[in-house]
């Protein structure tokens, strides 16, 4: 089974954990654990923005953020978005914040 075809599973497993199937709550309290422990990893400091992207951010997200008191904040583009920008010479000029100018 490759990562998609996995993830693509989500929706059913979550379909069953909202309608009380054991199983399914289990796998999903454990997908929430984990993913709150790699971020713990990072060491976010209460002034640090912490960012969910991909599909299965908006489910997990809240969940994680509840059990950190982070919450997460929204990005204003996606990465691939960016990435393509990049690619095809169409990028914004980049801007450091918090950068000391003598």
């Amino acid at each position: 089974m490759t990562p998609d075809g996995l993830a693509a599973l989500a929706p059913f497993v979550f379909a069953a954990a909202d309608e009380g199937v054991p199983r399914a709550i289990e796998i999903r309290r454990r997908a929430i654990e984990h993913l709150t422990d790699l971020v713990r990893v990072l060491d976010i400091g209460d002034g640090d923005t912490l960012y969910a992207v991909g599909g299965l951010a908006d489910v997990f997200a809240p969940c994680v953020a509840k059990r950190l008191g982070h919450a997460f904040a929204q990005p204003e583009a996606d990465a691939m978005h960016g990435c393509y920008l990049v690619a095809t010479g169409r990028a914004p000029a980049e801007r450091v914040r918090g950068e000391v100018v003598a």
